[in-house]
């Protein structure tokens, strides 16, 4: 039985294991007055891992619509 060689991650999808992301403050440019809002940087982290140019992203609750906005940004 041959076995295969094992790939390299593509580190385009694969996020490392620790993420450092700034809480959105008051004076920030993406800010808006929603209490649970996530960073921009945070998304788009999570997206570009979770799916390809023109796939459909789905944000049920779409509080202060920053997903929207960034898979938007994304072309999703």
């Amino acid at each position: 039985m041959i076995e295969k060689t094992p790939q390299l991650y593509n580190t385009q999808k694969v996020p490392g294991n620790v993420w450092n992301f700034t809480k959105v403050r008051f004076r920030m440019k993406e800010y808006q007055n929603h209490p649970t809002q996530k960073p921009e940087k945070l998304l788009e982290r999570i997206i570009k891992a979770s799916g390809n140019i023109n796939d459909i992203v789905s944000d049920p609750f779409s509080g202060s619509f920053t997903t929207i906005k960034v898979a938007n940004d994304l072309k999703r």
